[in-house]
């Protein structure tokens, strides 16, 4: 059985943890109402670019016009737990699919 958070079914926690990784569908209405701006006044940075890259702390304070901040360090802040175990090739299959057009959706409200 797949542990999930108290109070939640079984068939919501799934949704959510689907859903909270389509990016462009929270994105794009951000991007959309600020125009042709946008770029200029959002910065979006993946996850996995925060920590391995170190001049993502000098791209975070020179778009923020501040000071340089001093480095985060090598202790986890944000540890996932595996619930589950390994995905099934045919599950990692599925996902693929579905996130497809909206990874492709992210690239262009982007620009990568």
């Amino acid at each position: 059985l797949i542990k999930r958070k108290r109070g939640m079914a079984q068939s919501q926690w799934c949704d959510s943890m689907i859903t909270r990784g389509l990016y462009s569908l929270q994105l794009r209405p951000i991007f959309d109402d600020y125009g042709p701006e946008a770029k200029d006044k959002i910065l979006v940075i993946r996850s996995e670019d925060l920590r391995p890259n170190p001049m993502t702390n000098l791209t975070v304070t020179d778009f923020l016009g501040i000071d340089e901040l001093n480095q985060i360090g090598e202790e986890k802040i944000h540890a996932t737990v595996d619930l589950v175990g390994p995905l099934k090739n045919e599950t990692i299959s599925t996902l693929r699919k579905l996130y497809a057009p909206y990874i492709k959706e992210l690239h262009s409200i982007l620009g990568d």
